[in-house]
């Protein structure tokens, strides 16, 4: 096995177990936001019993189900992030090479932002199809209310794999693909091609310094998130109709799907403007701060007996 195959394991076994813990340390606040999500859709919430908002489900979720509920089906998770990630970044690479093949990104910059977009998205889709399965169950088990095993709909990740497949067949596990599929698309495109843009319009992308890349990183996550949250919660819906008969389910056509989403958009609206104002106004600042850090660079470098700032130019 060569150096270069042994580093790339190492490093993604490291970045899969970092991912694990912090996965699990945040599964409670993942499981509040799925049953916000999904309680409209479950058969096992009624309308008297829906939670009110985040302080009420939190509270009401050891009293209920035990204070270990809080991370019923994160096991899911954890396992559904190593296919994910190592088939995000596989696919990525392919991807950029038909998308970027002989683009120069300083010439023909919006055909390099379109390039990304594409790769990105295109990643994200295609893996998608492998890991959706696990995705599904995740949904399931973390939307399964009750205290014991008698009240509960599933038993675990296996169970809830073969019922879902027993009743309504491979295409049961599939049930809200389609959305999921214009989701991630738009997730993975805002993500690695505004990251991977905004990084290409530094003056030099390769030692930008932690803090303006942390903060690259955030605002971009920040906002290709709520641009896709619509599409989240409309495929979360979805899922809980597998092993329904026909007259309990909520989508029977396309239609509900666009009037659900047209709904939880104009919601998130004012949320992505605000957003958007906030890039607008941050990213001068940051190629400001990255060129003013460069060109300190360069004259510490001819003087070395001038004194170096500790401070970060432009972020004080």
């Amino acid at each position: 096995m060569s150096d270069a195959v042994t580093s790339f394991m190492k490093d993604f076994l490291a970045g899969g177990i970092a991912a694990a813990i912090s996965k699990t340390a945040v599964a409670p606040i993942e499981r509040v936001k799925l049953l916000l999500q999904v309680q409209h859709a479950s058969k096992q919430i009624t309308a008297e019993t829906q939670y009110k908002g985040i302080i009420d489900c939190v509270v009401r979720i050891p009293k209920e189900q035990g204070f270990i509920s809080f991370w019923r089906g994160n096991l899911a998770n954890v396992i559904r992030y190593f296919p994910t990630q190592a088939l995000n970044f596989a696919f990525k690479d392919k991807y950029k090479k038909i998308f970027l093949g002989g683009v120069d990104q300083k010439k023909q910059f919006w055909r390099y932002f379109a390039g990304n977009l594409a790769s990105g998205g295109a990643a994200g889709a295609t893996s998608l199809c492998f890991v959706y399965p696990l995705d599904f169950a995740r949904t399931r088990l973390a939307a399964d209310i009750g205290k014991g095993t008698a009240e509960r709909e599933f038993t675990g990740l296996g169970n809830c794999i073969a019922k879902i497949f027993k009743t309504d067949g491979l295409k049961g596990l599939y049930l809200g693909f389609n959305v999921s599929v214009q989701g991630i698309i738009i997730y993975r495109a805002a993500y690695f091609g505004c990251f991977d843009t905004a990084k290409g319009m530094l003056p030099d992308p390769k030692n930008t310094h932690i803090i303006v890349s942390w903060m690259i990183a955030q605002t971009v996550t920040a906002v290709a998130g709520l641009i896709s949250y619509p599409f989240d919660t409309v495929r979360r819906r979805m899922m809980m109709q597998s092993g329904r008969k026909g007259g309990e389910t909520m989508f029977d056509s396309f239609g509900p799907v666009i009037a659900q989403l047209l709904s939880i958009h104009v919601r998130a609206l004012c949320n992505i403007i605000h957003v958007r104002c906030l890039l607008l106004f941050l990213f001068p600042k940051l190629t400001s701060c990255t060129r003013a850090q460069s060109t300190a660079g360069r004259k510490s470098s001819r003087t070395r007996d001038q004194k170096p700032s500790s401070k970060v130019p432009g972020l004080t």
